[in-house]
């Protein structure tokens, strides 16, 4: 570990030079033998700061206090979000925005360089068309404090509320919204968890979320608030699954239609209160698209799998270059609503399974598949499903959608020594001033 030069000023004070970034967004800086943990604080950053106790008994982390900037980053943004401190969530937040991709980008490349693999197979982190109001669902919770309601989102790893009137991710009549909400939760003194915007492009959704059916007349009061944001639907949700599992429970329409229309890629699909579409509408239909095309250059009477089908987006999009498509996603909700979807736009040459990969990838591994979608969540999909895809055969097409780089970094090595080869690799900036990237593996069965 490197040491620091500087010795203790008689204030009690450090000077730190800032090392480089947590996966959370906190600084580091070494002193001595230990590393200090600083906030709001870019690599290359000069401080004077104060020393916190280690995080636990022995540790050789903790927190540092900054107390003034001997010297700032030219990467700093000059107006961050005046929530930044507060809330947490844009971990990359006082950054500027070119300076936030090639980040993203050196990620990858430190990966790869891990792997032993070319840095010239990362192409380039495709940057969000929007840097501000990317975000198309948005959920803030709501709690009570001394007699009065108020709502915000979670600061980061806690469940401490952090009041926001306008968060720069969301659309603009999401946080107005938002403020006329608590104000009727306050005038009605009513209990509500959280609630969840959708903002579908024309269409709206709203799910209020409670541990109970509220009071009438709350629900009567909700109707003018409906007409006044052009709301297509209004759900109420009642909580009964765990305190991690926000959309667990049975759901009543209070407001429109039980279900919303939005497009992407020229394909529509039914939305609803628990289905899941990516938050950054624009990025997402960008590489879906790449994604499709690159397994489209297959044979087409052949077969294509979208594993981790989800609503079935994907899958419909590879229904228009294959003779058939089966989804596979294992939760059956999801699998109902992909259902839909292909018969919602007329396509009848899609199959669609409820189950675990691992169960029905040896049966739906053959000759006549020629392309695979794979974009599972957060974990990936894990050593012994990479080598069920590599018994594809030779010119089989996979493209696998990362959403964690600790996937990437494990997965990656098991298809290579399944025998697939790297064509290329590409970034999508799915969440603009935050750690978090979509990393797309285009590969080929050797």
């Amino acid at each position: 570990m490197k040491e620091s030069q500087e010795s203790i000023s008689p204030e009690g004070t450090v000077t730190l030079k800032v090392e480089r970034l947590s996966p959370k967004g906190e600084g580091i800086a070494c002193f001595e033998d230990q590393e200090i943990y600083l906030q709001q604080v870019l690599p290359g950053e000069v401080v004077e700061a104060m020393l916190g106790e280690p995080f636990a008994e022995g540790s050789r982390r903790r927190p540092g206090e900054v107390v003034s900037f001997k010297r700032q980053s030219a990467e700093r943004q000059l107006t961050p979000c005046p929530h930044l401190q507060h809330c947490g969530g844009c971990t990359l937040g006082l950054y500027r925005y070119s300076a936030q991709l090639e980040l993203k980008a050196q990620d990858v490349r430190a990966i790869l360089s891990e792997l032993k693999l070319p840095p010239e197979l990362f192409c380039r982190m495709v940057p969000s068309q929007a840097e501000q109001a990317w975000r198309c669902k948005s959920i803030r919770y709501v709690e009570q404090v001394a007699g009065s309601f108020r709502q915000g989102f979670y600061a980061a790893r806690s469940h401490q509320l952090c009041p926001i009137a306008h968060c720069q991710a969301e659309s603009h009549w999401m946080s107005e919204f938002a403020l006329a909400l608590e104000a009727l939760l306050n005038a009605q003194s009513q209990e509500l968890k959280a609630f969840l915007m959708r903002d579908l492009g024309p269409a709206r959704l709203v799910v209020l979320i409670s541990h109970s059916r509220p009071v009438s007349s709350f629900i009567r009061a909700l109707a003018p608030l409906c007409q006044r944001f052009s709301l297509s639907s209004l759900q109420l949700l009642v909580h009964e699954g765990a305190e991690n599992s926000l959309l667990s429970g049975s759901v009543e329409l209070l407001y429109g239609s039980p279900r919303v229309i939005t497009s992407l890629a020229d394909l529509s699909f039914e939305v609803g209160a628990k289905t899941f579409l990516q938050v950054n509408p624009k990025v997402a239909e960008q590489m879906y698209e790449e994604a499709v095309s690159f397994c489209s250059e297959a044979d087409a009477q052949g077969t294509a799998l979208d594993l981790c089908c989800g609503i079935g987006t994907m899958s419909l999009m590879l229904a228009r270059h294959f003779a058939r498509v089966v989804g596979v996603e294992i939760v059956q909700e999801a699998v109902d609503a992909a259902r839909a979807n292909a018969s919602l736009n007329g396509l009848d040459n899609l199959e669609f399974r409820a189950a675990d990969l691992s169960a029905v990838l040896p049966e739906l591994i053959s000759e006549q598949v020629n392309a695979v979608i794979c974009d599972p969540s957060r974990v990936g999909i894990g050593e012994r499903n990479c080598q069920l895809l590599g018994k594809l055969g030779p010119g089989s097409r996979l493209c696998y959608i990362f959403c964690s780089l600790k996937a990437f970094r494990r997965d990656l090595p098991c298809l290579l020594r399944s025998g697939f080869e790297v064509l290329k690799i590409q970034g999508y900036d799915m969440f603009p001033d935050t750690r978090m990237q979509e990393t797309v593996v285009f590969l080929c069965k050797k």
